[in-house]
């Protein structure tokens, strides 16, 4: 099955301020569950050999990439949804696709051109929208209407919106209360056990998330008295660290009761990864044994571990994260995903721009040289 998604772009003057924030936090919804296809809101839309096209306008929030495929199950005409979100059943269309053509206009919302190889289509726009369950799984905030709203909403999220976008500004709000309850589990992203450095690390600096910790400290690149800074914004996840530190034993095979345990122990928490990446399927995606976990575990418990809540974007807290750099030859710095967490992308647009900020930032105030590891990017 062939899918293709078309993120537009705003184009109306008026949202000149915000435009390329909704379009990068759209496509951080998407999180690469389809190839984006972008364009402007005004260019037509081609369609070639493909089975779908999603057509969807950025100012949308969504969390469940399996909306796309409830759309697909859906799709029993031609074009279904609205305007500003809609799917192209092309195996529907009464038309050589190859050929097919569709609009899109944004100075009119929706409007459908019915010309040509158009005139097949018994109607000039969707007539049939998807069923509330999938409605109720996004969410738009009508860029060309409330861009003063928005731009309001990106500054303080706190800030009153109108009605009408209430659900949008809810949802960004929810993101943002999560960073104090949520916690993962198991980490989303890779750890690379191939990496190789010509020096040792005698310090470490990392987000509380995971085991990834676990597995970089034991690696021959990292001293047997490398002093451990592990911190986060969120309280739960540094909770939740601390908790397998004292109550685990490094054994993977119970790695899931003491998962439970902590949840029980705090039923307000919320437990990222929980359940489709296990620690047994992290593993082998990873391709490290359980053994290898149990060593480096071990090594990890030797080690003087600090844990510090710390938030990024506040400039006193980067000064006392600098001061862990004292007295140090060589820091690794892992970062994760700092910078692409909901709100910011919101708020700050694309996270290339933050990551950069602050590591030239922080290079100026470290007083060691500082190796950085982001996602899967290390140097």
């Amino acid at each position: 099955m062939k899918v293709k998604l078309i993120l537009l772009r705003n184009t109306n003057s008026n949202c000149k301020n915000i435009a390329s924030r909704l379009y990068d936090f759209t496509e951080f919804c998407v999180q690469k569950r389809y190839p984006i296809h972008s364009q402007d809101d005004i260019d037509p839309i081609t369609i070639a050999d493909e089975d779908y096209i999603f057509v969807i306008k950025a100012g949308h929030v969504f969390w469940d990439a399996s909306i796309f495929d409830q759309c697909i199950e859906e799709s029993n005409e031609a074009v279904m949804g609205n305007e500003n979100w809609f799917l192209i059943n092309c195996k529907l269309l009464k038309v050589d696709p190859v050929e097919a053509q569709l609009r899109f206009e944004a100075n009119f919302y929706g409007d459908w051109y019915s010309e040509s190889i158009l005139d097949s289509y018994v109607s000039n726009r969707p007539t049939k929208t998807f069923s509330n369950e999938i409605e109720t799984l996004k969410a738009f905030c009508y860029p060309e209407t409330y861009y003063s709203e928005i731009e309001q909403l990106m500054e303080n999220l706190d800030y009153s919106v109108p009605k009408k976008i209430e659900p949008f500004a809810w949802e960004i709000r929810e993101a943002a209360r999560n960073l104090d309850v949520g916690y993962y589990v198991v980490n989303t992203e890779d750890v690379s056990i191939e990496n190789k450095f010509d020096k040792k690390f005698d310090n470490y600096i990392g987000v509380c998330g995971g085991l990834k910790t676990y597995i970089l400290l034991g690696q021959d690149y990292f001293t047997n008295d490398t002093s451990v800074l592990m911190f986060d914004i969120s309280p739960a996840a540094i909770e939740w660290q601390k908790y397998l530190r004292e109550h685990w034993d490094g054994n993977a095979d119970s790695f899931i009761q003491i998962s439970q345990d902590f949840k029980e122990l705090r039923p307000g928490y919320i437990a990222i990864q929980d359940s489709y990446r296990t620690l047994e399927r992290y593993l082998n995606e990873n391709n490290i044994s359980k053994h290898d976990l149990q060593t480096w575990w071990n090594k990890f418990q030797k080690l003087n571990v600090e844990y510090k809540q710390i938030d990024l974007f506040s400039s006193s807290d980067v000064l006392e994260l600098a001061k862990y750099t004292e007295n140090k030859n060589n820091t690794y710095f892992w970062l994760s995903n700092c910078f692409v967490m909901e709100r910011l992308v919101f708020q700050y647009g694309s996270s290339h721009t933050l990551e950069k900020e602050f590591k030239d930032t922080f290079r100026q105030l470290s007083n060691s040289p500082c190796t950085y590891d982001i996602s899967v990017n290390v140097g």
